[in-house]
């Protein structure tokens, strides 16, 4: 089912091009919204503390140059499609889990962010119709995500939540960068899309 709809959104070039725009647009949205502790953050670590903007700009590059005919990098699929999940869900969790503190600061902005980040974590299923995860490539993705927790982690470019769940939060995240690659490469393995080289 979600391979079907997948591939009906990748065919339909009108609907492309209106996530194509819509994701760019999060995108300056989400750096707008990250710009206090971007002017706080050294440049060189930028690209770990926007998260969700770079992943749905991730998102919208991969679906311009598949509207072109000329895709990109497999793994480079596969991290953009890890990402939209797993820092959809995680937002999503997160706001919920402060939501009397959120919504006290702006309801609207909040309102927003709810439903936009829900659509991140769907838009990665959309990806899954467009790379071959191989064994090196799962390892990679996984590593890097690690790495992406240890840096927000334990160096400080989480963004900017209360402190009452982060230690829990931690651990989701990890558990996340390890399992859902893993479970990508196994449940595309398990339709035969593709083999187990790598």
């Amino acid at each position: 089912m979600i391979s079907y709809l997948g591939k009906g959104i990748l065919e339909s070039k009108p609907l492309l091009l209106f996530l194509i725009l819509l994701n760019f647009l999060g995108f300056l949205f989400g750096v707008y919204y990250y710009m206090p502790q971007l002017d706080e953050t050294p440049q060189w670590l930028w690209l770990v503390v926007i998260d969700c903007p770079l992943y749905v700009l991730l998102f919208a590059i991969i679906l311009l140059f598949e509207l072109l005919s000329r895709p990109l990098p497999d793994v480079l699929k596969f991290i953009t499609s890890v990402g939209l999940f797993k820092y959809g869900v995680w937002t999503v969790i997160v706001v919920l889990l402060h939501f009397d503190y959120f919504f006290s600061i702006n309801p609207v902005v909040y309102g927003l962010i709810l439903p936009m980040h829900v659509g991140m974590a769907l838009e990665s299923l959309v990806l899954l119709n467009l790379f071959r995860p191989t064994r090196s490539s799962t390892l990679l993705v996984a590593l890097f995500f690690v790495l992406n927790d240890v840096s927000d982690y334990v160096y400080g470019t989480l963004p900017r939540i209360p402190e009452t769940w982060v230690s829990l939060l931690f651990i989701e995240s990890l558990l996340v960068s390890v399992l859902l690659p893993s479970v990508i490469y196994r449940g595309l393995l398990t339709k035969g899309i593709y083999t187990t080289d790598v």
